[in-house]
């Protein structure tokens, strides 16, 4: 019995090294879970972020591509002969202030494709390696299309624009239809993961 008591006194006297121990793993296994939640949470965050990073930036793509083939298919309908810098007469001086205008477009264009490369990169990585992978591609395919675009129309031989040109106006329209195409597969994710974040969002 005396043997028995000791066992117990011994035993008690661990109890406070027992619970200090049982509440550091219940704390600790709390305070794992909050921070795994935590972690979760902000990278729904900071994937969702960067999905409305690369509409905005698309989207901006997608406004300029628009305005610069619309210049280019109306050039392209309604005029039929190409004009040369030395004919002076008011049609052809008309012609060549479209043509201006179309230049300052494409330049806009360039502008916009160039800086848009880090920009949608740097934010598809933060989304998945999938869409990595989806960007860089189109976004490749689009600048190779725009390079030979680029090329036709800066041919300047005898003072001539080829805007008028069939295939000109078909490379930016496959331009323009990547670039949606890509939009709208953002957009498709963005619906996959915004709801589950909002319903995250009510709950609260």
């Amino acid at each position: 019995m005396w043997i028995d008591f000791i066992d117990f006194k011994n035993w008690r006297d661990l109890i406070p090294f027992g619970s200090a121990m049982l509440g550091a793993m219940v704390g600790g296994g709390i305070t794992y879970t909050t921070a795994k939640f935590k972690d979760n949470k902000e990278a729904r965050i900071k994937r969702l972020e960067a999905l409305f990073e690369l509409e905005t930036t698309l989207l901006s793509l997608i406004h300029k591509l628009a305005d610069l083939e619309f210049e280019v298919a109306g050039y392209h309908a309604f005029n039929t002969i190409e004009v040369t810098y030395i004919d002076e007469s008011k049609e052809h001086l008309e012609k060549k202030a479209e043509m201006f205008r179309i230049g300052k477009l494409i330049k806009e264009l360039k502008r916009e494709l160039s800086n848009s490369r880090p920009i949608l990169l740097a934010n598809a990585v933060h989304v998945s390696r999938e869409v990595y992978l989806m960007v860089h591609e189109k976004y490749e395919e689009i600048a190779e299309l725009y390079v030979t675009f680029h090329e036709k129309v800066s041919n300047d031989e005898l003072g001539m624009k080829p805007y008028y040109k069939k295939d000109t106006v078909d490379i930016l329209k496959n331009i323009y239809e990547k670039t949606i195409f890509l939009y709208i597969s953002l957009l498709d994710l963005e619906a996959e993961h915004a709801p589950n974040y909002s319903k995250q969002i009510v709950k609260k």
